[in-house]
């Protein structure tokens, strides 16, 4: 039997990170209007944040996806086509 261990790391206020977690941060912050979960864990080694942000940002620039494409409106898109799709199965268009 296997046993899984869980990490358990405080998630790190801003105001008591390192100056590059604090920064990353407060970045997510202006961009978004709040700081996810994850990047308060993530704090605990600076470096991880910040790379994972970086990465982040550079999957979004180089992906292609436009806002248009992404999101809730990626979702209604695939339902439309999902329902043509079905109505052409079905014999209706």
């Amino acid at each position: 039997m296997q046993a899984e261990y869980q990490l358990t790391l405080p998630a790190i206020d801003p105001k008591q990170a390192e100056p590059l977690a604090m920064a990353r941060m407060e970045e997510a912050l202006n961009k978004l209007g709040f700081i996810p979960n994850m990047y308060g864990v993530m704090a605990n080694s600076p470096g991880l944040l910040d790379t994972y942000i970086h990465g982040y940002e550079r999957f979004r620039e180089l992906s292609g996806f436009t806002p248009r494409r992404t999101g809730s409106g990626a979702a209604r898109g695939h339902r439309i086509r999902r329902r043509s799709h079905l109505l052409r199965v079905r014999g209706g268009v």
